[in-house]
């Protein structure tokens, strides 16, 4: 299976250098798949995103034609008791290298004479980028390493289970491959619960893993995935990295492009997690059990207790109130009722990070071709600009829009924005105007909170209900002191004047 990317390229085609990158580009996708000419001509099409249905270039026809009969590119004969599907699914030969099928594509002279026949100010455009399939275990692991440590021989599904230490029949009953429905919330393998969201959006359900299926999901991020290299813009749930050092990274930086992903976690389908263990050369039984070990889907006796608001009655049709409670069961549904990454589960920030890592690569690439910088902290993205037209950060707003539907995210268009060098900046409640620093209006609360504590005690204070004030007031201010130390110091000093008896 190959894997084609959205990834827009323009190319002059008055450029030799750049008609030799397109045919490396073509050559990528010739052999991402059989090598047969209908799968030749359907990868092309998609690399040059033309429609479906439509009739291909003359150039490209013949260019099919020529790779397809040209030795050393043309299939071996087949024996004569062969499948007929044989020569459909049959392997590209060997002698069929990358930089050789990118020569013959250069030097195919139907593909010359359309490159040299184009306008200068019409350049032609690489739309799909091909992946090639994942190698076989022994050869993705010498290519992850140093990186990743030996993994364990998971061969087959009965290799888990022993690694697991587990029967095959319990690893069938947590895995749930199959979605059986559990007759009663006690067999389910997490515990549910929603917490409401503001801005009218859905509410956002917690799926905490049991104590068995959390230790194995452990297992799976320290033994499997924890080794794997991640990239530099993640900074939710990575050792060294935090809210502060994201919004470190653009301190003192003029403009600041803010955007948020809608439903992060349930918009991760299985099928990206399954990407995932396969390109650590696992089969494809191993990746549908690890897959189901770590993804869930969740019953519809959950979905029906999620706390839905109603809009006003009273509101006129079309006054932007809100969908309906039906229109909210629906995208419910949709979210939630396939299997996806659960909120609440060790591994899923992990796993995350991996699935969003081409997410993050492009919007890099994005920043830095106007000397700007990218982070991601789980859901929230971040791009800091140096002073440009205006015109050309709203280009950068639509190009980030676009590259999150190419990458299957949506945005919450409510919490994004566009912020200048003359308006305050605040990622992850710090502000960064200038150095990363503590709110004023986030340090006056809790001065003020601190204060009533020594006046009047810390029950009345505790107006959340936490269950440990005591800790909550001391972990808020040890956030304060990692941002401002002074500031911090004044705060433990209330702190230590509140009578803790009362």
């Amino acid at each position: 299976m190959a894997f084609a990317l959205p990834h827009p390229m323009g190319l002059n085609p008055h450029d030799d250098v750049a008609l030799r990158a397109f045919a490396q580009h073509l050559a990528r996708a010739l052999l991402a798949g059989p090598w047969t000419p209908m799968a030749m001509r359907a990868r092309l099409r998609r690399a040059l995103g033309l429609a479906r249905g439509g009739a291909s270039p003359d150039w490209l026809r013949q260019l099919v034609r020529q790779l397809h009969a040209q030795p050393p590119f043309a299939l071996p004969a087949q024996p004569q008791r062969r499948k007929a599907a044989g020569a459909a699914t049959g392997p590209v030969p060997g002698s069929a290298h990358l930089q050789a099928v990118a020569d013959a594509v250069a030097q195919c002279p139907a593909l010359q004479q359309a490159w040299s026949a184009t306008p200068a100010h019409a350049p032609w455009r690489i739309k799909g980028f091909f992946l090639p399939p994942p190698p076989p275990k022994p050869a993705a692991i010498a290519k992850l390493q140093p990186f990743v440590r030996e993994l364990p021989p998971l061969a087959q599904v009965g290799d888990i289970a022993a690694w697991l230490e587990l029967e095959p029949g319990q690893l069938d009953w947590l895995a749930n491959c199959q979605d059986r429905p559990t007759p009663s919330p006690k067999l389910a393998h997490y515990r549910a619960h929603w917490l409401p969201k503001g801005q009218g959006g859905l509410p956002r359900l917690i799926e905490a893993p049991k104590a068995r299926l959390k230790q194995i999901q452990r297992r799976i991020l320290q033994e499997l995935l924890a080794p794997i290299p991640l990239h530099n813009a993640a900074h939710g749930g990575v050792r060294g990295r935090s809210a502060l050092s994201h919004a470190q990274a653009h301190a003192g930086m003029p403009v600041l492009l803010k955007f948020d992903l809608r439903d992060f976690f349930p918009s991760i389908r299985a099928a990206r997690i399954h990407a995932i263990f396969a390109c650590l050369g696992h089969t494809p039984a191993v990746c549908r059990v690890l897959t189901a070990l770590v993804t869930t889907r969740t019953a519809h006796g959950v979905l029906r207790t999620a706390p839905l608001t109603a809009p006003p009655q009273s509101a006129p049709c079309g006054a932007g109130t809100g969908p309906s409670l039906a229109v909210q069961q629906a995208q419910l549904r949709q979210l939630y009722g396939q299997r996806h990454l659960p909120q609440g589960a060790p591994s899923s920030t992990l796993l995350a990070n991996l699935a969003t890592a081409r997410l993050d690569m492009r919007l890099a690439a994005a920043a830095a071709a106007l000397q700007g910088r990218y982070t991601r902290y789980v859901d929230d993205l971040a791009i800091s600009l140096p002073q440009l037209p205006r015109a050309q950060l709203l280009r950068m707003q639509r190009l980030v829009r676009r590259i999150v539907h190419e990458e299957g995210f949506v945005l919450n268009e409510a919490k994004c924005g566009l912020y200048t060098a003359s308006q305050a900046h605040y990622l992850t409640g710090i502000c960064i105007n200038a150095h990363p620093n503590l709110p004023r209006a986030a340090y006056d609360q809790l001065k003020a909170i601190l204060h009533q504590c020594v006046l009047h005690g810390p029950s009345s204070q505790n107006r959340d209900g936490h269950r440990d004030f005591r800790a909550h007031l001391q972990g808020r201010i040890a956030w304060c002191r990692s941002l401002n130390p002074a500031r911090a110091a004044k705060l433990q000093r209330l702190f230590e004047r509140i009578d803790w008896q009362d």
